[in-house]
């Protein structure tokens, strides 16, 4: 091989882990770390828990999915990538992280960290919780049938398709049916998202996604619910980025982030969503509420499914919502290569931030006045 510029880079960075007391330090680990070229092919491993002789993780006995993921990596299009193998025999499954390494002038990349997270001591009870996710995806879908249903017949009542209702009451009712049916149907939309999200893998659906037009539309979307609330819902647009991106995965991330933004906001509070570039150059997507705020105590709790805080302040909704906003919102991000960060204090409210890798951007325009 005959690199220009990442040769002696690579070389230096074996020489010094193979040098010294760190082999011995992360021969240590449960996890093991692989050192690949620009061309995927191994340079030095460490680790005790691989399935591979002396730490050594050959990323061509991962398959074909983790080789595009690794690729991707190298390539510059993704700043990291994740795959979980299950098709082993327990004691061999593991989830497998990749970064990139070396990154310079140009974006140069000269190779690849592989970390190997083995999963013997989870796999049973994942096993079990797939399960369980199996059996809820059926009633779920069940569920969802039915409220379809719900839904169209309140919207019938409410457009009083076969005369009048008489009584505005009816109508009223009519209304709340058809809103509560939707809001219903959006927490139903959330359990079969989660049974599906590790399961969804590179095989998503790619397509130019233009990131303001698509925050305005959520944000029409959320208008009636956020109006009920008395919440004030507004859209700040930095710069307009067209990134290369699954269109419903991501709409469901920011109706996620603006649903919980409605949901823990009390009256007379403002929402505001925004788009852009950061200083970086990765277009993003936020959601910023003056509500009731998270507490740096559970703010990592919140991102785990079905995770429940207890809040005294949320006046105007007394349900707190299934706890999986959140939660599915990260995955969506991260199986499109981006990422998700939770920023908030009590009473000072919440921004959640969703990141694209800088690689998925097609074009970039500005507001215009």
């Amino acid at each position: 091989m005959h690199y220009q510029n990442g040769e002696s880079e690579l070389e230096s960075l074996s020489n010094i882990l193979t040098a010294g007391l760190l082999p011995q330090i992360l021969s240590a680990l449960t996890e093991s770390v692989t050192i690949v070229d620009r061309d995927g092919q191994f340079v030095v491993g460490f680790g005790s828990r691989t399935s591979t002789k002396n730490g050594q993780v050959d990323p061509r006995q991962l398959g074909g999915t983790f080789m595009q993921g690794l690729h991707a990596v190298l390539a510059n299009r993704r700043d990291s990538f994740e795959h979980i193998d299950t098709s082993n025999p327990p004691e061999d499954c593991a989830r497998y992280c990749v970064h990139p390494l070396g990154t310079g002038s140009g974006g140069h990349i000269f190779g690849a960290m592989i970390v190997r997270h083995p999963l013997q001591e989870v796999m049973n009870a994942n096993r079990r919780v797939s399960d369980i996710l199996h059996q809820m995806a059926n009633i779920v879908h069940d569920l969802r049938t039915e409220l379809n249903a719900v839904i169209g017949f309140a919207d019938m009542m409410q457009q009083e398709i076969w005369g009048r209702l008489g009584d505005s009451h009816y109508r009223d009712y009519a209304k709340n049916i058809h809103l509560s049916g939707n809001c219903l149907l959006q927490q139903v939309n959330q359990l079969l998202d989660v049974a599906r999200a590790d399961y969804l893998g590179p095989d998503i659906d790619e397509q130019d996604v233009d990131l303001a037009l698509l925050l305005e539309q959520c944000c029409k979307s959320v208008d009636i619910l956020a109006q009920r609330n008395g919440l004030a819902v507004s859209v700040r647009q930095h710069s307009v980025p067209t990134v290369r991106a699954d269109f419903r995965l991501t709409r469901r991330v920011v109706l996620n982030l603006l649903s919980n933004a409605i949901k823990f906001t009390p009256t007379g509070g403002r929402i505001t969503a925004a788009t852009g570039l950061d200083h970086l150059g990765r277009p993003f997507l936020s959601v910023t509420d003056t509500g009731i705020g998270i507490g740096a105590d559970h703010l990592a709790k919140v991102m785990h499914p079905f995770a429940q805080i207890a809040s005294s302040h949320n006046h105007h909704n007394l349900d707190n919502g299934s706890g999986l906003g959140l939660p599915l919102s990260k995955r969506l991000m991260e199986v499109q290569g981006g990422s998700l960060v939770l920023k908030s204090e009590p009473d000072q409210g919440t921004t959640v931030t969703a990141w694209f890798p800088p690689q998925r951007v097609v074009a970039v325009s500005h507001p215009s006045g």
